[in-house]
């Protein structure tokens, strides 16, 4: 449509479903329930403590470098409410150091006044990239130890939507039991997960949703 009576209504069947969009791109899952601004930062964290095993003890200083157009709203070096977390790469990760994961917990009620996390927050400084500037999802997290090492993780990508950096298993499982266990006991929570993998061989659709039951 570029005008009154200047359409073709032809266009709007173009490539149908060739491929479906649920195939390419694909789905896009948000990994953490805070601003998808701060999800480059937050997993280059737990990559640092999964590879290094980091605990915020043995953490001096922490660079967190993000493309300048996400810094407006997520360099927030201070937070006072469960709000100002969610939009702070700093207080993000912070939580990613503390737990090895980023929960809903993490923002609800005065999660955000933690002593721990506030303590954790002035230790990082966030600032703009400087040589990734064409990359407008990219991250670099650089950990200072307190033993003088310099640790570092970086990545160009927004975690988690669509086939070129999808979530792993493992990662879509941490998520799933987040929000479930909300509402389902952790078996429960368990096994529908488990379910919902095979769920093109699933026979009866009442296997599934009997999982679904809350107590």
């Amino acid at each position: 449509f570029n005008g009154a009576g200047n359409y073709n209504a032809e266009k709007i069947f173009e490539n149908w479903a060739n491929p479906l969009e649920i195939v390419d791109p694909g789905l896009g899952l948000k990994q953490f329930p805070c601003c998808g601004s701060t999800h480059m930062a937050i997993t280059m964290m737990l990559q640092l403590v999964e590879k290094h095993g980091l605990t915020p003890p043995r953490v001096k200083h922490i660079q967190v470098y993000s493309h300048p157009q996400r810094l407006p709203h997520t360099n927030r070096p201070t937070v006072s409410s469960a709000l100002e977390a969610k939009f702070s790469v700093q207080y993000c990760v912070s939580r990613a150091l503390m737990h090895g994961k980023v929960s809903i917990d993490h923002f609800e009620g005065d999660a955000w006044a933690d002593e721990e996390a506030q303590r954790l927050l002035k230790l990082v400084e966030a600032g703009p990239h400087p040589t990734m500037t064409d990359k407008p999802w990219c991250a670099e997290v650089i950990v200072e130890t307190v033993d003088g090492r310099e640790l570092s993780e970086k990545t160009e990508y927004l975690m988690g939507r669509g086939k070129p950096n999808p979530m792993s298993e493992a990662e879509m499982r941490v998520k799933f039991e987040d929000c479930v266990t909300r509402v389902l006991p952790a078996d429960r929570t368990a096994a529908l997960f488990d379910r919902m993998l095979g769920f093109e061989e699933i026979g009866n659709l009442r296997d599934l949703t009997a999982l679904c039951e809350a107590p």
